[in-house]
């Protein structure tokens, strides 16, 4: 089993891509934070791959607790040349790609995707987020909480946004077990 290791793409870094006995898992943004003591590494340990933008304070606490054979890859998805030489490296590479619904991810296109996956691979939590949206839904959803306006038809659509509606149907799940599942514990309406 390989060591752990650090690319950086913003910097240029490159290798050649890696020797598969196996597809790989590989998890999106995720690598550059820590939450409640917890690195992203550390909640997410089953993944050979990790993606981010390296633009968080956790991101040596990450690089510390990544374990033999697992890489992270620091890289602005918004720069095409960076893109490029990712997929270069890791094109075909998984069977499994999942993204880290904690923040802000960006939306990537579904041909990258496409190019990323092994023959019969899965892609999961594909859908971009931004966090920017979540005070006017947490208030909203509080409201309704503490001064019911809305009637009982509506009322459970109100509770979740969109994304986790949009999220819930793709993967047949109710609102609520996606909620709660353990892709998916942000701890957003905590201070509510």
């Amino acid at each position: 089993m390989s060591a752990p290791k650090v690319i950086d793409f913003r910097k240029g870094d490159t290798m050649a891509p890696p020797e598969k006995d196996k597809p790989l898992r590989l998890m999106l943004w995720a690598g550059d934070c820590v939450s409640n003591g917890m690195t992203d590494i550390e909640r997410l340990p089953l993944y050979d791959v990790y993606v981010c933008s390296g633009a968080y304070e956790g991101l040596n606490a990450n690089i510390e607790a990544l374990k033999p054979g697992q890489t992270l890859c620091l890289i602005n998805m918004l720069d095409n040349a960076q893109v490029a030489e990712f997929l270069k490296v890791f094109r075909g590479s998984f069977n499994h790609i999942n993204g880290d619904y904690r923040g802000n991810t960006p939306r990537i296109y579904a041909a990258l995707y496409k190019n990323l996956l092994a023959p019969g691979g899965n892609a999961y939590n594909i859908d971009g987020i931004n966090c920017i949206t979540l005070p006017e839904e947490e208030l909203l959803n509080a409201l309704e909480v503490f001064a019911p306006i809305l009637p009982e038809s509506l009322k459970a659509r109100r509770i979740w946004t969109s994304q986790v509606l949009e999220l819930a149907k793709d993967n047949r799940l109710s609102p609520s077990d996606l909620w709660h599942s353990p892709d998916l514990t942000p701890l957003y309406y905590s201070s509510v």
